[in-house]
């Protein structure tokens, strides 16, 4: 008779004692289980090499400036001429681009510099407003700012314009700062579909400019 209670208790209390090593089975397994699980699908950081910066430096112009690694730079551009002396290009930067596609020669960052010593006395605002004089024919200026600053404060002039130019429609900036007997001019201009997208590493380069002579 006992024994027949003891199993008829032992039957009774199978299912509980199934389940309550079910119950600690699963508590053992299931972080394991998540933790490989979360290791099988987790996506991997993106590791990929992040844009690096050269440095440019002209000594005899005394300018500093940091520049894109992957784009190109050219230098001793030819000279030309502006309303007051002889304009020289110290360098020209350009994004790479694939394909080579027609834009290849439609954008670029230029920097340029005039040589005001017979000018002087002469305001920021007079050389810009001079300089600009014709823009207004043949572009539309979207913006001009007559407070904008460089290179820890260094005044400028900056301006946004957009046209046409030799049948390619252009969207461009030219900021226009002085220091010493020298006025610096830097201009970028790209087609609309690439100017905002490189406009951050632009903004960048010309807010590294320093003078230095």
């Amino acid at each position: 008779m006992y024994r027949r209670i003891h199993l008829a208790l032992l039957v009774a209390m199978l299912p509980c004692y199934i389940l309550l090593n079910s119950c600690i089975l699963l508590h053992i397994l299931l972080p394991h289980a998540t933790a490989a699980e979360g290791a099988g699908t987790k996506h991997p950081s993106n590791n990929s090499a992040s844009l690096t910066f050269n440095t440019f430096e002209n000594s005899t112009y005394g300018i500093k400036m940091i520049f894109p690694s992957n784009w190109n730079k050219e230098q001793n551009l030819s000279e030309g001429g502006s309303n007051y002396g002889k304009l020289v290009d110290i360098v020209r930067f350009s994004p790479p681009f694939e394909n080579n596609n027609s834009d290849k020669s439609s954008e670029n960052l230029d920097i340029k510099v005039d040589n005001i010593s017979d000018i002087q006395p002469i305001t920021l605002g007079k050389y810009t407003n001079d300089s600009i004089e014709d823009l207004g024919k043949d572009f539309k200026i979207i913006w001009f700012d007559e407070n904008a600053t460089i290179s820890g404060g260094i005044p400028a002039y900056e301006l946004e314009y957009t046209g046409t130019e030799q049948d390619v429609n252009l969207d461009a900036m030219i900021v226009f700062t002085m220091k010493d007997n020298k006025a610096y001019i830097i201009s970028y201009m790209a087609e609309p579909s690439r100017y905002s997208s490189d406009l951050p590493n632009v903004q960048k380069m010309i807010n590294s400019i320093e003078f230095f002579k």
